[in-house]
């Protein structure tokens, strides 16, 4: 995923660049998914948004690069 930042003049464009927040928090609502032994397969879902977070749920939601 390749996002944006609204307000590059902003806190969250200045932590991100400086290396203070890498994590990212994603809402969504699973439209269809399967389960396993791990838990839920998402194969279809609707995203409402995507935050910048200190600490995030799943560790591999990370920022992997700014440019």
């Amino acid at each position: 995923m390749i996002g944006s930042i609204d307000n590059p003049d902003g806190g969250a464009a200045a932590a991100l660049r400086q290396g203070r927040t890498t994590g990212l928090s994603f809402g969504y609502r699973a439209r269809d998914f399967s389960r396993d032994a791990q838990g839920r397969v998402l194969t279809a879902i609707d995203l409402f948004e995507v935050s910048l977070v200190t600490h995030p749920m799943q560790h591999g939601a990370r920022v992997h690069m700014v440019a």
